[in-house]
């Protein structure tokens, strides 16, 4: 019969076992009361990658967002106040005057990622988001050709204020840029209506997306800096559909 050292010495194993095991569940409730979870050895959380900086096409950079990344930038931005609320109404078959004088249907335009801007060349937040605003077109439009079409339409009541401006700011109207006028700022206020459902004042500045299918699916109101990266980013979002 085996003695009681001996009986002893082969519990002892077990014995150990058990206090390790009680040291373990031990910590992990003590983590689990911490709020903290168990993590796995030599392994830390990834970092979110910041956004890209904005880049123009004078300087050939493009960047192909992912969803992820263009969703992020929307959440951001909506966090931020930037979208007054996100749309999802038809856009109003609007026509304006073009810069040649000829009628410029906007629905003729379906199949384009739409950025309608409403401004005058008297309305200073209007000049104030415009090198910002032009800046984003260009790139838009050379990293996506026949997708995207930014449209600045001014409620002056004549041309010859509003080429006078784009020439003493810019040299001209760019060419990325579809210049038209709004007669009575008839179009102005199909918009305004149609995106809140009720017809406030029209005020400037004031942005549309409408997207390929010919639906607005954000209203900006106010002045922006359009060089803030989210708002390229969740463009490129809209574009890609």
């Amino acid at each position: 019969m085996p003695s009681d050292s001996t009986r002893s010495g082969r519990r002892w194993p077990w014995v150990a076992a058990l206090a390790v095991g009680l040291v373990a569940v031990a910590l992990l409730i003590a983590q689990a009361l911490n709020g903290a979870a168990p993590k796995a050895p030599g392994r830390a959380a990834a970092p979110l990658p910041a956004p890209p900086p904005f880049a123009g096409p004078e300087a050939g950079a493009h960047h192909a967002f992912t969803p992820e990344e263009a969703r992020a930038a929307e959440g951001r931005l909506l966090d931020e106040a930037a979208f007054t609320h996100p749309v999802d109404v038809a856009a109003p078959d609007v026509t304006v005057t073009g810069a040649d004088g000829k009628p410029v249907r906007l629905s003729a335009l379906r199949g384009q990622v739409l950025f309608v801007n409403f401004w005058a060349t008297w309305c200073p937040p209007c000049v104030q988001e415009m090198p910002s605003m032009l800046q984003l077109g260009r790139a838009l439009a050379a990293a996506h050709p026949g997708r995207f079409k930014m449209v600045a339409v001014s409620g002056d009541d004549g041309w010859e204020a509003v080429h006078a401006y784009f020439k003493q700011a810019f040299g001209g109207a760019p060419k990325e840029l579809l210049l038209a006028r709004d007669e009575g700022a008839q179009a102005a206020r199909s918009f305004y209506c149609a995106a809140r459902g009720y017809c406030p004042d029209v005020k400037f500045p004031e942005t549309y997306i409408v997207d390929r299918s010919g639906k607005v699916v954000a209203m900006i109101v106010g002045p922006r800096d359009w060089a803030d990266p989210g708002f390229r980013q969740w463009l490129e979002f809209v574009i890609a559909g």
